[in-house]
């Protein structure tokens, strides 16, 4: 009985991943910052950086608050992007201007960190 009920949840659970990749191939942030967390710690689908770097750039793209900080994290430690921490304060500093407080103080020290070995450049766009 066990059995059959963890089977019954993975198909429920696969059919919740396939309409997550639908709602994010039709644009919704939220499901595609949900996808990138998906794949990166590979609940519902097998562990792939790269896969989850594409969709929180997706989400980034749109302004959510989690992709920015997320693909930040991602390019400071070279996780499914080439490193950079250039480009990691890029996405960092848009995650910061996004003016949500919370997030503002949980990455203040991050930011300081950056801005003590790397020059922003506010203007220039990311890869």
């Amino acid at each position: 009985m066990i059995l059959l009920l963890c089977f019954l949840g993975s198909i429920s659970f696969a059919q919740e991943i396939n309409t997550l990749k639908e709602r994010a191939e039709q644009g919704h942030a939220d499901a595609q910052a949900y996808l990138g967390y998906c794949y990166d710690v590979g609940k519902g689908v097998t562990q792939d950086y790269a896969k989850a770097a594409y969709w929180y750039r997706k989400g980034a793209d749109q302004g959510d608050i989690s992709s920015l900080s997320a693909l930040s994290r991602f390019y400071q430690q070279g996780k499914g992007v080439p490193q950079s921490s250039e480009v990691a304060a890029y996405w960092q500093q848009k995650a910061i201007d996004s003016g949500h407080r919370g997030l503002q103080l949980f990455l203040g020290e991050d930011i300081q960190q950056y801005n003590d070995s790397v020059k922003l450049d506010y203007k220039k766009k990311a890869e």
